[in-house]
């Protein structure tokens, strides 16, 4: 009975002694994760600015990152499949998928399936967002690519036009609201949005208050791909402001737009940098990215650098906060 009890004490000795680790690795776990969002991250697209053409091949060296005119010292550079993050890919569409040929869907889903199957990992996830004429999750995010591609398809009600006014959408609430989509998953994602429109939104003025800031502060680049011939939209103003494509087609085949959008997001160059914790506030921040032009490049090329212009820092003491 002795050998029994004492045998017993030294076993709940130990599961005490385990529980305690395990608290503390939990601990340790929830502390590297505020750490880490302290990181401010930018994914970036490099292009020759006469022919379009991605650069790829460029160098942590090459990069120069201010914040608020400060230079930055990076504390991570990849490119592509090498990026710390998983990518997250969200559709977003007004187009009447009645209103397109047969031609044309069956080249819009040739397009996609390439990109999806050529351009993204499998860790990637993938979601389709119909806005007109209601916001809709047609596909939730998930790494099926077959039902993705299934998720387009027209519907039985005909060629019939939707009578929807354009100055009724909120984009920018629509949008964001993708946005909150992706982080419900809890999971640390690169957040890339593909707009296909056939559209022109309101002005920066029209929008929800507070819907375009929190879209900015999410992080999250917007890629625009429109038939409309407008510009200077609130929809133009946010994607140029995270970074992203804005590329503008002369008919309604959208499929060679949206594969070159869907690779070159693919193909960002992830960077990083940690603020200096005294300059913090609760508050936006400008950010400038250059590249220096590598000598095998040549002299001659310009460069074109996408990235977002803006982040939002909170007070580093309520981010330690418990």
């Amino acid at each position: 009975m002795t050998s029994c009890k004492v045998f017993g004490l030294i076993m709940w000795c130990f599961a005490l002694a385990a529980c305690q680790v395990i608290a503390c690795a939990q601990e340790t776990d929830d502390e590297i994760v505020r750490i880490n969002s302290a990181v401010v991250s930018l994914e970036v697209l490099v292009t020759d600015k006469h022919t379009g053409e991605r650069i790829d091949g460029l160098k942590a060296e090459d990069f120069e990152v201010t914040d608020d005119g400060r230079p930055q010292p990076l504390a991570f550079f990849s490119q592509g499949q090498a990026a710390k993050e998983r990518l997250a890919l969200v559709l977003l569409t007004d187009v009447n998928l009645n209103s397109l040929s047969k031609v044309q869907m069956l080249r819009l889903r040739a397009a996609l399936r390439r990109a999806m199957w050529g351009s993204l990992q499998f860790d990637d996830q993938v979601a389709v967002i119909a806005l007109s004429p209601d916001f809709k999750i047609v596909k939730a995010l998930n790494h099926d690519r077959q039902s993705v591609l299934e998720s387009l398809t027209p519907t039985a009600g005909g060629r019939e036009e939707q009578t929807q006014e354009a100055s009724r959408g909120d984009i920018a609430a629509e949008v964001l609201a993708a946005v909150r989509h992706v982080q419900e998953s809890r999971k640390q994602f690169r957040i890339e949005l593909v707009v296909v429109t056939e559209r022109s939104y309101g002005t920066l003025q029209q929008a929800a208050p507070g819907s375009v800031e929190q879209l900015l502060a999410s992080g999250a680049v917007v890629n625009v791909i429109r038939a409309s011939k407008r510009r200077d939209d609130v929809l133009d103003y946010i994607c140029e402001q995270t970074g992203g494509e804005n590329v503008h087609i002369r008919d309604t085949d959208y499929s060679d737009a949206l594969e070159r959008v869907i690779e070159n997001l693919a193909r960002r160059y992830s960077l990083g940098f940690i603020p200096n914790v005294a300059l913090r506030d609760r508050g936006f921040h400008n950010l400038n990215v250059s590249v220096r032009i590598p000598a095998a490049l040549g002299n001659s090329r310009t460069l074109e650098v996408r990235a977002r212009r803006r982040y939002f820092a909170e007070t580093f003491a309520g981010r330690a906060e418990r």
